[in-house]
């Protein structure tokens, strides 16, 4: 479950947490700046992600997760979210401590190969694929590099893949669209 502590107040962000919890899950906590990072610390989160987006202005500064990191407990998790454009994102959040890249879309292969690098440390990385099915994202995966690299990429998925979650909006019978997850 994802908490924006921009769009919460303390009561509100307090109980949510504390109800997520209590359902046996861990609540994302996301922050977009040093107050709220501050808040999000208080209420003892243990999983916090910096948005480097910010929420009024829409604009991207890839430094803030840089800027925020030191301030975040030992033993919290740090998740970078956000301004993962090029493949050197990657990188600059893996340098600068993040736990998890939260990547957004990956759209070529030098994007990929970070991400795999960064997973390969023992580093989650979350990101989106359009494809219809898993099927068709590992294909899409596998086809990002030369096929004589297939059988090293392979053996690398094999060490690091966790998960595919394949989502796409089908019709309900009253004519509604869901969402149906594989």
């Amino acid at each position: 479950m994802l908490l924006i502590v921009a769009a919460l107040d303390d009561a509100t962000l307090s109980s949510l947490h504390a109800l997520i919890l209590e359902l046996g899950m861990t609540p994302l906590v996301e922050t977009h700046s040093a107050e709220e990072l501050d808040r999000a610390i208080a209420l003892g989160a243990q999983v916090i992600g910096v948005n480097a987006r910010d929420l009024s202005t829409f604009e991207l500064d890839r430094d803030l997760f840089g800027k925020l990191a030191p301030r975040i407990p030992a033993g919290v998790i740090k998740i970078a979210e956000s301004a993962v454009l090029q493949p050197e994102d990657v990188a600059h959040y893996r340098r600068a401590g993040a736990d998890v890249v939260l990547i957004g879309e990956i759209r070529d292969r030098e994007t990929m190969e970070h991400a795999l690098a960064f997973a390969d440390t023992g580093h989650l990385v979350i990101s989106t694929l359009h494809a219809h099915n898993a099927h068709q994202a590992l294909d899409r995966i596998i086809n990002f590099f030369p096929e004589e690299r297939h059988t090293q990429l392979l053996h690398d998925l094999g060490n690091n893949l966790k998960a595919f979650v394949s989502q796409r909006l089908v019709r309900t019978r009253d004519g509604q669209r869901r969402a149906a997850v594989e």
